[in-house]
């Protein structure tokens, strides 16, 4: 991908009239913009609604702060000029402020004077907003830049201009590899995050401590919106049962090393995993996490949509480069299906879910190391869409079924443990009576048996648990011929979690 710098002189040159780029980083994106500009021959003029027009050394140039005036002063102009408008997306927004439609006019007919002024007059307008705003009659008029977070390079630079002048006691405490560990903790913050956790970690520690940037990643994150950062604390350990996942999973840990790379092995792009619901898939997600020692984010798709045109594909890339900045991570997406069901027609919203599936689809293959590793799970895979399971997303996909009985086993003592109660000496009642129940049905009627227990001021025992086990009639029976048809699906379709037999085929017969 070309850099922004690039294709900035490339927009300029081909005298595109508006471009927008999407970030919070006004400085460093005026600095570039700038560097480009005068590159070109063009000066730059920095407007706000506060200061109206200004130069990037903060002379004031035009006091017009109104949005309309200002398109006009440039719309006259008689001079090579590149204008940055800070923040001007909510004039933008013509649906929940039908005022700004005189302004969107105005954009409009701006637009068609800067295509077709003389070399010497050229103008060119760059919008800065953290959010896209692009009404429907600006679309063909608008063109949308990438801006990337600053690299390891560039962070490291920040760390190096904040200690450069600091006491020499405090001073004392900085070594190239705190700088580097810090440098590496900030990937994924923009460089003002950065520099303001390098800040408070001085401050706190008299010393850089990476704990303290990776804290504010995590706000960043939740700033954000789109990505929510899960703190797991499940092991594989106390999932039970799917020995051939995990083996899976843990071997697909090594292939992310520098050895892996110099065997010539690509890096694991990530795994989809079907099946009953309530077998431990979201589970699972958690716990390799936690195995891999990485973040684990989780992306609720339904948060991209907005109500603009592009937003929702703007939300999208900006999840994205957020995942990609905080990789090595993991990047939950649980229930894929309901986010993805029906990308078919696009017919109820113009085709913004089909614009969003297919910047999805594009990036799960095409995306290069280092990159976010994809765990996705599903129960309803009939409304799954056929381009998602196609090889190139995702390295393999998983059939999770009801547990077998030593996995059964393998839960009880799990949970068991979990919730802090002994362990029975002999679990073959409670793995027999709970034949057919998922993973969290079997925790379920643990806990029922604990409130049970409790009330009633007596140790947990079995009978509590075979009482509750007994009232309990789990989703293998109620949901019996979509659990049959999700089976007949996998079979030949996905790996089987628990073993090597190939999923779909019969392991057991219920008596239900």
């Amino acid at each position: 991908m070309a850099s922004f710098g690039t294709e900035l002189a490339t927009y300029l040159r081909a005298k595109y009239p508006l471009t927008y780029v999407v970030t919070n980083e006004e400085r460093r994106v005026e600095r570039e913009a700038a560097a480009v500009a005068a590159s070109l021959g063009y000066e730059t003029w920095l407007w706000s609604c506060v200061s109206g027009f200004t130069s990037p050394d903060g002379q004031e140039l035009n006091a017009a702060n109104d949005p309309l005036q200002a398109l006009g002063i440039i719309k006259d102009a008689k001079r090579r000029v590149l204008y940055i408008l800070r923040d001007y997306h909510p004039f933008l927004d013509v649906r929940t402020n039908p005022a700004n439609a005189v302004g969107v006019r105005a954009l409009r007919e701006l637009a068609r004077s800067l295509r077709s002024a003389p070399r010497e007059e050229a103008r060119a307008v760059l919008f800065i907003a953290p959010v896209l705003v692009v009404p429907e009659e600006l679309r063909t008029d608008v063109a949308v830049l990438e801006w990337a977070l600053p690299t390891r390079a560039e962070l490291r630079a920040a760390v190096v201009e904040i200690t450069s002048a600091l006491p020499p006691d405090v001073a004392a405490n900085v070594t190239p590899e705190t700088t580097d560990d810090v440098a590496d903790g900030g990937v994924g913050l923009t460089l003002e995050e950065a520099s303001d956790s390098v800040a408070r970690s001085l401050v706190a520690t008299r010393g850089l401590d990476r704990s303290i940037v990776s804290r504010e990643k995590k706000q960043a994150v939740a700033r954000g919106g789109l990505l929510e950062w899960v703190e797991p604390s499940e092991s594989l350990s106390s999932v039970g049962g799917y020995a051939a996942l995990k083996s899976w999973l843990l071997e697909r840990e090594k292939a992310f090393s520098p050895e892996a790379r110099a065997f010539g092995l690509p890096e694991p792009k990530g795994v989809l995993c079907v099946g009953v619901p309530g077998c431990g898939k979201s589970l699972l997600a958690k716990a390799v996490a936690t195995a891999w020692r990485r973040p684990l984010l989780r992306l609720d798709v339904g948060r991209l949509f907005g109500a603009l045109v592009g937003q929702s594909e703007s939300q999208l890339r900006a999840a994205l480069k957020t995942a990609e900045a905080c990789a090595p991570c993991v990047l939950w997406l649980d229930e894929v299906e309901k986010a993805f069901a029906g990308m078919g027609s696009g017919a109820a919203d113009g085709g913004t879910s089909t614009r969003v599936f297919g910047g999805f689809l594009t990036w799960m293959q095409e995306r290069r190391s280092p990159a976010p590793f994809v765990f996705a799970t599903a129960n309803d895979v009939s409304s799954l869409p056929p381009e998602l399971l196609r090889k190139g997303r995702f390295d393999d996909v998983f059939f999770v079924d009801l547990p077998t009985p030593d996995e059964r086993r393998d839960v009880w003592t799990a949970q068991f443990a979990r919730y802090k109660q002994a362990v029975p000496a002999d679990m073959s009642d409670l793995v027999g009576k709970s034949d057919g129940f998922s993973g969290a049905e079997i925790e379920a009627a643990l806990v029922a048996a604990m409130f049970t227990a409790f009330a009633s001021g007596s140790p947990l025992n079995a009978t509590h648990v075979m009482g509750e086990l007994a009232q309990t009639v789990p989703l293998s029976k109620t949901a019996a011929e979509k659990i049959d048809a999700l089976r007949a699906w996998a079979k030949g379709r996905a790996r089987n979690a628990s073993s090597t037999v190939a999923a779909g085929t019969s392991r057991r017969t219920l008596e239900l």
